[in-house]
């Protein structure tokens, strides 16, 4: 337990050093940015501890992109190379969420797509793929989904587990549905969460909306340049969850707890599951 302290004490210090140079840089080196989000301009930073963090990177799929989104949110491709540059680069899991149905009896369309007779992101048909942008790197973990919601998955919640994620980043389509519900959702399943603001688009009024609403309530919201200055504080929370024991851990609390097959079932839990 003190060994833990410490460790998480050490990473804090390292992690408010690294902030402090990356505010420095952003204020004397700006300049000098050309598509780099991150601070490598001749600066030698410490390295940012983020093994605990995984990037949700949710339906960027030509699908949910239209023109709307692109005459608002015209930035959205170059922002979502420099947010994944910035997690392969600092060693945060990227793992892409796709929303992907089966056209042979449509048993996994949503009630409301097979009354209409049409769904997005068919399996095997352009719209199903990823946006050039948003391409996995080979290794790079692909969940399947057929909700607007990233947990309803049965692989997403085991396999961060398995991963001792604590802390989820957010970004994708669209912001106010499949962005919010998968981000709010990690909050409510053990989670710590945040959205990356502008690595994400939506019609605009829902989109400003939907951060205004979660802010500071279920997620933290940020943008790209930001994540290295947030790190100091979102690992101070992380080590404060890990001084609460296996009840904060993800899972305690809720109803995945009570799944045999899940490895973070508190032992509180396990002794008080009835033998039949």
């Amino acid at each position: 337990m003190h060994r833990g302290r410490k460790e998480c004490a050490g990473e804090q210090a390292l992690s408010l050093i690294a902030a402090e140079l990356h505010q420095r840089f952003l204020t004397t080196a700006r300049p000098l940015l050309t598509r780099q989000p991150t601070p490598s301009a001749g600066i030698d930073m410490p390295q940012l501890s983020w093994q605990d963090f995984a990037l949700l990177l949710v339906d960027v799929q030509k699908d949910f992109w239209s023109a709307d989104l692109e005459k608002a949110f015209p930035q959205f491709h170059q922002n979502m190379e420099h947010l994944l540059r910035f997690c392969r680069e600092s060693g945060i899991e990227v793992i892409h969420l796709r929303e992907v149905f089966n056209d042979t009896d449509r048993s996994d369309w949503l009630p409301r797509y097979r009354m209409r007779g049409r769904s997005p992101c068919v399996r095997g048909t352009p719209g199903a793929g990823p946006l050039e942008e948003a391409a996995e790197l080979p290794g790079e973990k692909i969940i399947e989904k057929q909700t607007q919601n990233g947990f309803h998955s049965v692989e997403l919640l085991p396999y961060l587990c398995s991963k001792n994620k604590r802390y989820v980043l957010v970004a994708g389509l669209v912001t106010s549905v499949c962005v919010a519900l998968t981000a709010t959702s990690a909050a409510q399943t053990g989670f710590l969460s945040a959205i990356v603001a502008d690595a994400c688009a939506d019609y605009p009024e829902a989109h400003e909306l939907a951060l205004k609403r979660y802010r500071g309530y279920l997620v933290d919201v940020a943008n790209i340049q930001e994540l290295p200055t947030k790190h100091p504080d979102w690992l101070n929370h992380i080590c404060q969850l890990k001084g609460l024991g296996a009840t904060a851990r993800p899972c305690g609390g809720c109803a995945h707890e009570f799944n045999p097959a899940c490895d973070h079932r508190s032992t509180s839990s396990r002794g008080s599951q009835r033998v039949a």
